[in-house]
């Protein structure tokens, strides 16, 4: 990898001090590829378990008549969460760094997703099996990419054309996702 001035000077930038104390390691490949497969990833799992839920529920013996309120409670708490994830993630990332927070956050959705595949499965009672499979969703649900992406996307753009660059891949990908899932 080339020196952080050398890379500056390849982006068509003039430092007037040097940047090597300061400046971050650049891609120059795909600078902002591990803020897109976090979202790919949070995306695609949300948009597969969104609407195979109710049938996930039916198949630990959770009975029709509560299917709605189990789907209902599993999806609003998840979302809830993602609203608190969100917020931990910036303060992860104002504080140990944005690769850091994404790195975290994709480690959480590996548990958390693999939790909720195989949580509910071999518990006798159902309304036991959806709540482990309520409590593994919170848990995806905290450990949501959206707000530690963006901040590595911001973190790394050298100026604002790769800014609306990294952005635009930021949402293409979150869009391009939930249509995967959904087919």
């Amino acid at each position: 990898m080339s020196t952080c001035n050398e890379a500056a000077r390849r982006l068509g930038t003039r430092p007037e001090a040097p940047l090597e104390p300061t400046c971050k390691r650049l891609s120059h490949s795909w600078p902002f590829g591990p803020a897109i497969a976090a979202t790919a990833a949070d995306y695609l799992a949300l948009s597969i378990i969104t609407p195979a839920l109710p049938f996930y529920l039916s198949e630990v013996g959770v009975s029709e008549d509560d299917l709605p309120r189990w789907n209902g409670m599993i999806m609003g708490a998840q979302f809830a969460a993602v609203m608190v994830g969100n917020l931990l993630s910036g303060r992860m990332g104002d504080r140990y760094g944005s690769a850091t927070a994404v790195k975290l956050s994709l480690i959480g959705q590996v548990v958390f997703f693999a939790l909720s595949a195989f949580a509910p499965f071999g518990v006798g009672a159902p309304a036991l099996a959806a709540t482990l499979l309520l409590l593994t969703r919170i848990g995806a649900g905290i450990s949501t990419a959206l707000v530690s992406a963006l901040l590595y996307i911001f973190d790394r753009a050298p100026n604002p054309e790769s800014l609306l660059r990294g952005v635009a891949q930021y949402m293409g990908t979150l869009s391009c996702m939930w249509a995967a899932g959904m087919c």
